[in-house]
């Protein structure tokens, strides 16, 4: 088999342009919302991230056991329904419950993507693919706000919501138009398909537990900058909201860079692990002197690099997880790794919705950076010496 690259770029694009709807709904609702306090903003984005793990389980079993071209049709046009429905509610609790449906929706999508990578793409070239996808999705999130920000100051509340329903729209038809389907699972006789074999299979294969361990516990520190970042640059620095969405989408920039980097360069199979590493070691020491910053624009810069960072890390922990998995389990594994990892995610937005009002935005973001390197350094060479132990056997 070759890399379909031609059908692998088109993919990137189309979900991209579904990620740009999203982002740019993100950070209307950040916008329209921040006036109810940090905790409100926190609460935002654990309605995004807490469906992951909700449905970790149940959302991988789906992505495995039915086609794409059954689940990501009916999924999608049932995720513009929920964009559409913001434009009507805007009371705190609604917003909530409407954003952590659409990600549900959402969690059986990503894992059924995911899946249908493999059949495209051969085992040398997966990092690659990533990374190049890596560098759509980044593009995305660097119009997103920059978007969403131009919109909210010309024509309100209404029109980002239209646009992310409308890319969902969109992505409804790609395995269609692009003739891209992973078929179901056909069960034999007597065999079941277990929801929670996802978790149980990246907790017995050695290098999948480290990486998902390491994940988790250095996106428990680092996953407060989510949260703080707006306060930061809008209360204490008095930044505006146009600095505050380049900001943002200075992150995407270097998000981008990161993938195409990691797109155009070969690296050999056995140090994709360190690449991993690598990628950390990027992302903890740049938000540390994001967290440091007295300057909007050494914020800007700081957030540049971590996108670097994030987008090497990103691109070979997913290589990896496509490599080591079966591919009857790919929608499981994927599922549950993701699940894991948010769970650090939450319960860092959630320390930081709490914390933040008592103890100061930069005294929050410093201390779950240094924690954060603090935990790298404590898990990182559990995973080197797993992807040797890998490696030799």
């Amino acid at each position: 088999m070759k890399t379909n690259w031609r059908t692998i770029q088109l993919l990137s694009v189309s979900k991209a342009v579904s990620m740009l709807g999203s982002q740019v709904m993100v950070f209307t609702l950040i916008l329209r919302g921040k006036d109810s306090g940090a905790a409100a903003i926190g609460a935002l984005f654990v309605s995004t991230q807490l469906p992951t793990i909700v449905f970790a389980a149940w959302s991988g079993w789906l992505a495995d056991r039915y086609s794409t071209k059954s689940l990501i049709p009916v999924l999608s046009i049932a995720q513009a329904v929920t964009s559409l429905a913001l434009i009507r509610f805007s009371s705190t609790l609604t917003v909530l419950a409407l954003v952590f449906f659409s990600r549900s929706f959402g969690t059986v999508v990503n894992p059924a993507w995911t899946a249908v990578t493999p059949q495209l793409v051969t085992k040398e070239d997966l990092p690659r693919a990533m990374g190049l996808q890596q560098s759509y999705f980044s593009t995305a999130q660097m119009l997103g706000p920059a978007l969403g920000g131009f919109l909210v100051a010309t024509t309100g509340y209404t029109w980002p919501f239209i646009i992310d329903a409308a890319s969902f729209l969109f992505l409804a038809t790609v395995p269609f138009t692009l003739r891209v389907n992973r078929e179901g699972h056909i069960l034999k006789a007597g065999h079941k398909m277990r929801a929670s074999e996802g978790f149980r299979f990246i907790f017995e294969v050695p290098l999948l537990r480290s990486i998902t361990v390491l994940l988790t516990m250095f996106i428990l520190t680092l996953g407060v900058i989510n949260i703080g970042l707006v306060f930061l640059v809008l209360d204490l620095l008095h930044g505006s909201a146009s600095q505050y969405g380049l900001i943002e989408s200075s992150f995407a920039i270097g998000s981008v860079l990161g993938g195409i980097g990691v797109s155009a360069i070969k690296i050999r199979k056995e140090l994709h692990p360190r690449m991993i590493v690598t990628g950390l070691v990027i992302l903890g020491i740049a938000t540390l002197g994001v967290s440091l910053s007295w300057n909007w624009i050494a914020i800007l810069i700081g957030m540049l690099v971590s996108g670097i960072g994030q987008s090497i890390m990103n691109a070979y922990v997913m290589g990896i997880l496509m490599d080591l998995t079966p591919e009857e389990k790919l929608g499981r594994v994927s599922a549950a790794i993701n699940g894991v990892v948010n769970v650090g995610m939450v319960a860092a937005m959630g320390i930081a919705g709490l914390l933040i009002t008592p103890l100061g935005v930069r005294q929050v973001l410093v201390g779950g950076s240094i924690v954060s390197i603090i935990s790298l350094a404590i898990f990182g060479p559990s995973l080197l010496r797993n992807s040797r132990i890998n490696a030799n056997g």
